[in-house]
């Protein structure tokens, strides 16, 4: 999405700067450098998958976009979803769900991802619940 104000000239100029700076990394002497061979490689890799398309920002060519999908850990993401399980039990609403992890400072907060992750183990959840109150002496 270009700013207002921005030219595609502009654009492309800084696309031009930032290869020329990229082939400029290439080119260091090194060991005379002050930048490293390995620092150097993945700024210049990076810049070039950037200006020559193969991303489609800076972000990206850093490797600094999140992922696709639910974050973190299948174990991890399964235990949240059991926790949103509980307490979508209780009647409590996706925001105040969402609420609820924010105050206890969980690292996911954002109410669409939350969904994402329960989605995803839900009918694994259901039916073990499902088994235990349906279980000879389960005490349900």
């Amino acid at each position: 999405m270009r700013k207002k104000g921005r030219t595609l000239h502009d654009e492309q100029d800084t696309r031009a700067k930032l290869a020329c700076f990229a082939q400029q990394l290439r080119e260091l002497s090194f060991p005379t450098s002050t930048i490293s061979i390995d620092l150097a490689e993945f700024v210049a890799s990076a810049l070039e998958s950037y200006c020559t398309g193969g991303t489609k920002s800076l972000d990206a060519s850093f490797g600094l976009t999140p992922k696709r999908g639910a974050p973190g850990d299948p174990t991890k993401r399964e235990a949240i979803a059991r926790k949103i399980f509980a307490m979508r039990l209780s009647e409590m609403s996706w925001k105040e769900i969402a609420d609820a992890f924010s105050a206890q400072g969980s690292n996911v907060t954002d109410e669409r991802t939350l969904r994402r992750i329960y989605d995803e183990f839900d009918v694994k959840i259901m039916r073990e619940e499902l088994c235990r109150r349906l279980a000879p002496n389960s005490g349900a």
